[in-house]
């Protein structure tokens, strides 16, 4: 009996009859029974394995942890803050600095390296485009690849250990693009290129921004996710809107900032303060999650994941066709190549079944489809965001005639209406409007009204936006738009926590990390194909503002999406939760032994019952500590 309470694998299922040996396995099972007939209880969700269990001990003691040790949503919001305030601090400026590399590479010279003849802003601007598609194709590649093992991983050795590495991979390629700019008078396209892989080798701001919803989802009850997610992003878009202003004000002291980018003239030695600056940074944020960050995810969460991944990478590899036909078992190559199989992750976003809970098996086709239509439609947003990113700001160049304050400005105030929308505007919508105005209902663990409407909410503003950017005549006016678009903020953790809510708590780093995998492959498509468009609208059409139309047209598409996700589901205002949807092997166990009684104790008589409900609440709560005590008296 000891060795199955200490096993981190879940117990096999017995079809034995029941029999007085089996008394205890008898109780535990009256007990995840009485669970899941207070289903609605708040002090208890629907989740009894043992590793919400965990979760649930862990949560408890953060609370009696010191606040510098503790987990929790400031201690990792630090990290995407001072991450996007690095990023955006110099951004502006490392832009314009490889655009006069681009023409100084263009110039034409003589012998004693006199400018013979200057280049042109549109070939810049096709060089420019040329570089940032390799940077996108080049590094998109080595991040897929680092994306598909952290989620997994991540579950396996915790999160600190992966924001580390992903931190310290990017402060080292931006040091070394630094040197490479500051060190030549013209643009070195290959070195730029590997020094971009290499800043990626850690998977990128895609995986940082994973394996920090990651940190959140460890840290906050499930009726917490989508505010607590949502300022885990709010506090990066908040890094994004102050690092331009800290940018434009040490440039302003370096140097003296003019009205316009001339590209023809010499790079000043007080522009590159503030890629000095952003170096400081990634510094101070590598130092900080190294010897301050406490992990997220109990050892004994972590023990049990190695586990079950151990043992999951044996049943796939057993259950190969090759293996299948001959009995034989898995050699160390093919345990290996398992190993290193960084596509593996995709099979969860098709909800297989063994991660669906049983309960739910008549319903499943339709879950995974509207599973599979949120997660794309969480995929096109973000690398839609992405890929105009780079195309905003070659567009404003271009159109404005922007100099490095205009694209500080630009930032500025794409990224602190995101964060103003979600730390303010996001919970009163949320709360204010939807569930005490409309009286929607938040189920934990069901698709529900206020998750749709936030995603639609969200996705209508930012496809009216972009469609609104190509009329825009000046500066101010496309700020306008590009404001009406950061609405569509609010879309983002609501996509995440809903999600969550098809799988197991188990699986998040798996699944977070899947989600990444597929984002990190669109990204290589994606702004190649937004470049391309806007290169092809600049070269023939002369309207480069033809590319936010077919932005906002396939974000248009994006809000009917999640239409049909609805549709799929059925779900309306008066939409109920679903009662005794738990399962797990200790009820299979329970059910099994004397399906009759479990059959008695379903939901209907649970819900004619109700006076007799808290009861039932009471006996778990104490026959739940007595098994405790017990445990600890083993």
């Amino acid at each position: 009996m000891g060795s199955e309470n200490d096993s981190l694998l879940p117990p096999f299922r017995n079809k034995t009859p029941i029999n007085p040996d089996n008394a205890t396995n008898l109780e535990t099972a009256v007990n995840d029974v009485y669970e899941a007939i207070i289903d609605n209880d708040q002090d208890y969700d629907n989740s009894t394995n043992e590793d919400i269990t965990w979760l649930r001990e862990q949560r408890t003691l953060n609370k009696t942890t010191h606040w510098l040790k503790r987990p929790s949503v400031i201690m990792l919001g630090i990290i995407p803050f001072l991450f996007a305030l690095a990023t955006s601090s110099g951004e502006s400026t490392r832009q314009v600095i490889t655009l006069k590399l681009a023409c100084n590479f263009l110039s034409e010279k003589d012998e004693n390296g006199g400018i013979i003849k200057q280049c042109n802003a549109t070939d810049a601007q096709l060089l420019m485009s040329n570089l940032q598609m390799c940077f996108s194709v080049c590094s998109g590649i080595i991040t897929l690849i680092a994306s598909g093992k952290i989620g997994p991983l991540s579950d396996q050795y915790g999160r600190r250990l992966f924001i580390i590495i992903s931190v310290s991979f990017f402060f080292l390629g931006r040091t070394l693009k630094f040197l490479l700019m500051y060190h030549f008078t013209s643009l070195k396209f290959i070195p730029m290129v590997f020094f971009e892989i290499l800043t990626n080798l850690g998977g990128g701001s895609i995986s940082l921004v994973t394996l920090s919803n990651c940190y959140i989802s460890d840290v906050v009850e499930p009726h917490e996710r989508i505010y607590s997610l949502g300022l885990g992003i709010a506090s990066l878009f908040i890094g994004f809107s102050t690092g331009p202003l800290i940018g434009n004000f040490l440039l302003s002291l370096s140097t003296k900032m003019s009205n316009s980018i001339d590209i023809n003239t010499t790079i000043a030695e007080g522009e590159f303060v503030p890629l000095k600056f952003e170096l400081c940074i990634y510094a101070i944020v590598a130092l900080y999650s190294i010897f301050v960050l406490p992990e997220s995810r109990s050892a004994k969460a972590r023990r049990k994941s190695r586990s079950l991944s151990i043992s999951s990478s044996s049943s796939l590899i057993l259950t190969s066709p090759h293996l299948a036909s001959q009995e034989d078992t898995p050699t160390s190559i093919q345990k290996f190549i398992n190993q290193i199989n960084f596509l593996k992750p995709l099979r969860l976003l098709l909800l297989p079944e063994e991660v669906v809970n049983r309960q739910n098996m008549s319903r499943v086709n339709k879950d995974r489809a509207a599973v599979m239509m949120l997660i794309i439609s969480d995929c096109i947003l973000a690398v839609t965001g992405i890929s105009l990113g780079e195309i905003n700001i070659l567009y404003g160049i271009y159109n404005f005639g922007w100099s490095q304050r205009d694209i500080g400005h630009l930032l500025a105030i794409g990224f602190s209406t995101k964060a103003t929308v979600l730390i303010i505007l996001c919970p009163i919508i949320n709360h204010k409007v939807f569930q005490k105005g409309f009286k929607f209902k938040v189920m934990r663990k069901q698709f529900d009204m206020v998750d749709f409407s936030m995603i639609y909410l969200g996705l209508s503003c930012e496809a009216l936006g972009l469609l609104l950017l190509m009329f825009m005549p000046t500066t101010h006016t496309f700020f306008a738009g590009i404001m009406l678009a950061g609405l569509g903020s609010i879309s983002s953790p609501a996509l995440n926590s809903s999600v969550i809510k098809f799988y197991p708590e188990s699986k998040i780093g798996e699944l977070f990390g899947a989600i990444a995998l597929l984002k990190n492959l669109l990204v290589i498509l994606g702004p190649v194909t937004f470049l391309s468009i806007y290169k092809y609208a600049l070269e023939y059409w002369n309207k480069p503002g033809a590319v936010f139309f077919v932005a906002g047209s396939i974000m248009f598409f994006n809000s009917n999406l999640v239409m049909i996700v609805k549709r799929v589901l059925n779900l309306t205002s008066h939409s109920e939760p679903e009662l005794l949807t738990r399962s797990n092997s200790r009820v299979s166990l329970f059910e099994d032994s004397i399906g009759p009684l479990a059959t008695d104790m379903g939901p209907s008589d649970s819900a004619s019952s109700t006076p007799t409900q808290p009861t039932y609440t009471e006996l778990h709560r104490k026959s739940s500590f007595l098994r405790k005590e017990r445990t600890v008296q083993d």
